[in-house]
């Protein structure tokens, strides 16, 4: 009963024209809550894109961290939005993955220091 009605939902939708398309997903996230509306939103992102692509865009925010921490998230996710074309719209949701990223850097930095050993960070004396 319930699959039925999200299908007919669903195929209503897909048949409104675009304002009434734009309409319809402003209401939706207007229903709900800040937090519920982001992490709605990172679910849409990652539904609509695929997850290969996020995975490629985190691993490569973790070298940039990892090569310079003085980087800052924001602008290590617009580099982002430059380096794979990704739409400017994304950058909340990029701005959060880079803050995520740098985080478990820092926590994998502080709780295995020796793997980092080798890399040099800006602002580091050599000795």
């Amino acid at each position: 009963m319930e699959n039925e009605k999200v299908t007919e939902l669903v195929r209503s939708v897909t048949e409104f024209d675009e304002s009434l398309r734009r309409a319809f997903v402003e209401g939706l996230f207007k229903a709900f809550g800040e937090k519920e509306r982001s992490s709605l939103v990172q679910w849409v992102c990652h539904c609509a894109y695929p997850k290969t692509k996020w995975i490629k865009v985190e691993r490569w925010m973790e070298g940039q961290f990892r090569r310079d921490m003085n980087k800052t998230p924001s602008r290590v996710a617009s580099t982002a939005v430059n380096y794979f074309r990704i739409n400017s719209k994304m950058m909340p949701f990029l701005i959060k993955m880079a803050q995520r990223i740098k985080m478990r850097i820092r926590t994998r930095r502080r709780r295995h220091p020796e793997e980092f050993v080798d890399l040099k960070f800006k602002g580091q004396e050599e000795a």
